[in-house]
């Protein structure tokens, strides 16, 4: 019977030491989303990087509550400083790029934690838009307010200072919107655009796919150019497409069709074959004859050749042909690599990583205004005249 007490007992703890073990699992293990935000100067040039970091832990009320004193998240990042941005719960550093966040108990209205950390600024494009009036570079300072013929660079590319294996070029397609006011920027022209009206406003977007050096070019006549921020959002793409379903009957026509060019070829060839043989039999005498035969069976040998090649060529062609479109296709709708994260490559379980790049806007900059010289302070014998305007 004590053999059996003690048993039990240690069952018992076994699986309470399970259940607690469990529960900080789960809580540590919170999913997460990463929004990463980057301001640009007028020029690409990157300002400030941070990212917004959003963990969902409602479910997670019950391992708070029972262990209120125990970290929930464990969260990686090379920041310069963090901010919880939803209560004052610290956010404590506990390594060198480890964060510890410990929970009250009362969750958020909406069941989330978000924070902030500021990092390097370093994105995964490089960004650079650069100015044109009549033909002549300026700077954007210049440029705001210009009359004259408005040609605007932007060159969107691969940022090797990001690392080799750059997972968010790769992967992600950038959507790219661009405001220019209707009324002073007339003769808009922009290759790949999709324009639309806005407001008062000419709305250039583009889609640039995954892996693509991009530069976008618009021109426009100007009276007084101006030109909102430019708005880069990137996410990553997946197209659904079933490779499957594609129509590839014409490919099998034309492989049947190759097909028969080539019986053809080889029966030109052996035919050719014959032919140079039995000249050479029946009119050896005749060596002009003769010449004129080999003549014709070397050029009938030289078209039978050519088919041949053209055979050979474009062997299989349907299978190549539908490995070519699954190359395209199938990064872009399969996506089969693991969401990475932009903060750390430490963090796992990431549901989403998304991207918000902003420039600053093109305008005439307002003239500060002259500080006003602190007024004297009148005594009493100054107040009395200037109450009857002698001061």
């Amino acid at each position: 019977m004590n053999q059996k007490s003690k048993f039990c007992k240690a069952v018992l703890i076994l699986l309470a030491v399970l259940l607690v073990t469990s529960c900080l699992f789960a809580a540590s293990a919170a999913a997460k989303e990463e929004v990463v935000y980057a301001n640009l100067d007028k020029n690409g040039g990157v300002e400030g990087v941070y990212v917004v970091n959003i963990f969902g832990y409602s479910e997670l009320v019950d391992a708070v509550a029972a262990n209120p004193a125990e970290p929930v998240i464990v969260d990686y990042g090379d920041y310069t400083s963090v901010k919880n941005l939803v209560s004052t719960e610290p956010i404590v550093k506990t390594g060198g790029d480890e964060y510890t966040i410990y929970l009250n108990p009362e969750v958020p209205a909406d069941g989330k934690l978000y924070y902030q950390g500021n990092t390097k600024n370093i994105i995964p494009w490089t960004i650079d838009v650069a100015f044109f009036l009549d033909g002549k570079e300026v700077s954007a300072e210049e440029i705001a307010g210009a009359a004259g013929h408005v040609t605007v660079h932007v060159n969107i590319d691969e940022n090797p200072a990001y690392g080799v294996n750059n997972f968010f070029y790769k992967n992600y397609a950038l959507t790219v919107t661009i405001l220019l006011d209707a009324n002073t920027c007339l003769n808009i022209v922009s290759k790949d655009a999709t324009i639309a009206n806005n407001a008062a406003n000419k709305q250039l977007t583009y889609t640039i796919l995954p892996d693509k050096v991009t530069e976008i070019i618009i021109d426009t006549d100007s009276v007084d150019f101006s030109m909102d921020e430019i708005s880069i959002n990137a996410v990553r793409l997946s197209l659904h497409i079933d490779t499957d379903s594609i129509d590839m009957s014409d490919v099998d026509d034309l492989k049947d069709a190759v097909r028969n060019l080539a019986g053809i070829s080889t029966t030109l060839s052996s035919l050719s074959s014959t032919l140079y043989t039995k000249i050479v039999e029946d009119f050896s005498s005749e060596s002009l004859l003769i010449r004129d035969a080999k003549q014709v069976a070397s050029t009938v040998n030289e078209a039978s050749s050519v088919l041949l090649k053209l055979n050979n060529e474009v062997k299989d062609m349907d299978t190549k042909i539908t490995d070519k479109i699954n190359e395209v296709i199938d990064p872009l709708s399969k996506n089969p690599q693991k969401i990475k994260s932009f903060a750390s490559d430490k963090n796992s379980d990431i549901e989403r990583v998304q991207f918000v790049i902003h420039t600053k806007a093109v305008e005439v900059e307002e003239p500060e205004e002259a500080e006003k010289p602190p007024e004297k302070e009148l005594n009493f014998f100054e107040r009395i005249l200037a109450l009857f305007g002698l001061a």
